[in-house]
């Protein structure tokens, strides 16, 4: 009688936590049979869901209202259960985990899936290029759906925003007030974020932006993608 042969497990894929400052997020994110990209917008309801509870409340605080409805999906997990399951690949979270409690509760399914531990690349801004943050800062607006970046010259008209992707509009005023409170919050639960990976021993790498030239689209997508290869 032939013995059965255990089927050989397949390899565990590694997992990336791509910690960028939102008013970069206008990479647009080349898929590769084995790099998988996932902004917080695969993660959690679609900006056409948003929008429609956005319409119904039409009152309230527009920023308090996005962030309750990404809590809430985040919380179900099932998407984020879905693409853990892959296996012999590159993960890429973009701006996820969005604070220490969503890293705790990764780690639990990253531990669930019998995955590796997750890898932070940290992007940041020294103090020389602050006034260039400015700079980018005046030049950019962040959509409340989406999340990405776009310019202001292309996207205001006449007091309102309105989003390259469909069209849909906000009042100018609202979504300065939503970038704001995103890059603030950014930069704060980022650096919670770091603090528990450092307590944890994961591998943590930075990017450090110097030039006005990395912010180009392609530049940065470039830069970033050669220290994503570079992560075994």
């Amino acid at each position: 009688m032939t013995e059965k042969k255990s089927p050989v497990p397949s390899k565990k894929s590694n997992i990336i936590s791509l910690l960028i400052n939102p008013l970069l997020n206008y990479v647009d994110w080349e898929e590769n049979p084995k790099i998988h990209y996932y902004s917080l917008n695969e993660l959690v309801v679609d900006r056409k869901e948003k929008f429609i509870a956005w319409q119904k409340q039409k009152s309230g605080d527009l920023t308090l209202l996005m962030e309750k409805l990404n809590n809430l999906e985040i919380a179900s997990n099932e998407k984020l259960k879905q693409i853990l399951e892959i296996r012999e690949n590159k993960i890429i979270f973009i701006n996820f985990p969005r604070k220490k409690e969503d890293l705790q509760e990764l780690e639990k399914w990253i531990r669930f899936a019998d995955q590796n531990p997750p890898v932070f690349l940290l992007v940041y801004f020294p103090e020389k290029t602050e006034g260039i943050f400015i700079e980018l800062k005046n030049e950019n607006i962040i959509c409340p759906l989406c999340e990405k970046s776009w310019k202001k010259n292309s996207s205001i008209k006449e007091g309102n925003f309105i989003c390259p992707i469909d069209e849909t509009t906000f009042s100018q005023e609202e979504v300065e007030k939503f970038t704001e409170c995103l890059i603030n919050d950014y930069v704060k639960r980022s650096l919670e974020i770091v603090e528990h990976a450092k307590k944890n021993k994961y591998k943590i790498l930075q990017r450090e932006l110097s030039l006005r030239i990395d912010f180009e689209p392609e530049i940065l997508q470039k830069s970033l993608q050669e220290k994503i290869n570079e992560i075994k």
